[in-house]
């Protein structure tokens, strides 16, 4: 079998579907050499390993939107002979056996965060390609069943669920600590973590609201995140809350293994790729309960719900509770190895190529 990626994404700015991306390119050609694997993009990512004998790419100018899904990526299908092309939320309209990754549909289920046009042009297409798409495919239930809420033609169409993986290798998130020190933050500091990016869902703005209500003042707040464009954030000039960017793996690994707590506040997420490192990284987590949260970081993580009217108090209160005499548990042993088995990058390559093969159930 022939199995295209549309890989345009990993030129975006969306850290998180790059990541997706080439972790499941990776996988499905490592785990599955008799298929072939052809990879579309403008560039070959050295973090795909073209000396496998299955992983091709094909180089694939974007010049144009329209024309790409509407000439580029079908003319190319069909040189290749592709027995399906997997693309992330948006398919060629003039594709018959394409196969289709819509993580969420959250322009939809919330849009307030959203600019209208998007939300419109969100429906319209993601809509266009759950009707289209030969095989479906999402990364949590959460965004499964939302996917059947919105579009009632998926109803009786297969949607199979990938386990995607953690951001980094199993072994690390087991491993002991033996990174360097960050230069930002000297040895002996006592910080709580949140990683994201700072965009109105996140919610960022009580996490550090309520940080300043509850923390001891020998503890800082380090958020790892590029802001959005546009997007303000008040961090009141408090000198313990520190803005993190362009932090390399290294780093990153390090800050999380040494965080004395994990905030995820967030309102609203497909998935929530770093509440899952964070757990198995064996943090101490509060988390959002909110749409796929409670899924992914079952049995991991102290819920709450960012919409209840004394959120910010509450969380505030248990920060202050986690440094005094009621510290948040972290997540046991067998719950960070029964996740780091379910969410695994082999799994969804596995679920990937089940569905396409026809193999995947509802």
């Amino acid at each position: 079998m022939k199995i295209g990626f549309d890989a345009h994404v990993l030129d975006g700015r969306d850290q998180g579907t790059k990541t997706l991306m080439l972790r499941l390119i990776d996988a499905v050609a490592r785990r599955h050499p008799r298929h072939q694997v052809l990879v579309y993009g403008e560039r070959p990512h050295a973090e795909l390993d073209f000396t496998l004998p299955n992983l091709q790419f094909r180089p694939t100018v974007r010049h144009n939107v329209v024309r790409y899904l509407m000439h580029t990526l079908p003319s190319a299908s069909r040189a290749d002979r592709l027995d399906t092309m997997v693309f992330n939320f948006v398919q060629s309209p003039l594709m018959r056996n394409a196969t289709v990754m819509i993580h969420d549909i959250l322009p939809q289920t919330h849009s307030r965060f959203f600019p209208p046009k998007f939300v419109a042009q969100c429906w319209a297409l993601f809509g266009m390609s759950a009707l289209l798409a030969k095989h479906l495919f999402t990364i949590s239930e959460y965004s499964k069943s939302e996917i059947r809420s919105v579009y009632p033609w998926t109803r009786g169409k297969t949607i199979s669920v990938l386990h995607i993986g953690a951001s980094f290798p199993k072994d690390v998130y087991f491993a002991g600590d033996v990174g360097n020190q960050p230069a930002a933050l000297p040895a002996g500091t006592r910080y709580i973590l949140a990683v994201g990016r700072i965009e109105p869902r996140k919610n960022i703005q009580m996490a550090i609201d309520a940080f300043r209500a509850g923390a001891p003042d020998d503890v800082k707040l380090v958020i790892v995140g590029r802001r959005e464009p546009g997007i303000a954030i008040d961090t009141h000039d408090d000198p313990r809350i520190m803005e993190l960017t362009g932090v390399s793996d290294a780093d990153l690994i390090t800050i999380y293994r040494r965080a004395a707590l994990f905030l995820y506040p967030s309102v609203a997420e497909g998935f929530g790729l770093p509440l899952l490192d964070a757990i198995l990284f064996g943090l101490p987590v509060i988390a959002s309960r909110r749409t796929s949260m409670q899924e992914v970081g079952e049995g991991g993580a102290t819920f709450f719900d960012p919409a209840e009217a004394d959120a910010t108090q509450w969380l505030g209160n248990r920060i202050a509770a986690h440094f005094g005499d009621d510290p948040v548990a972290p997540p046991s042993f067998e719950t960070r190895a029964a996740k780091a088995a379910l969410y695994a990058w082999d799994n969804a390559a596995d679920e990937l190529v089940a569905g396409i093969t026809g193999r995947a159930t509802r």
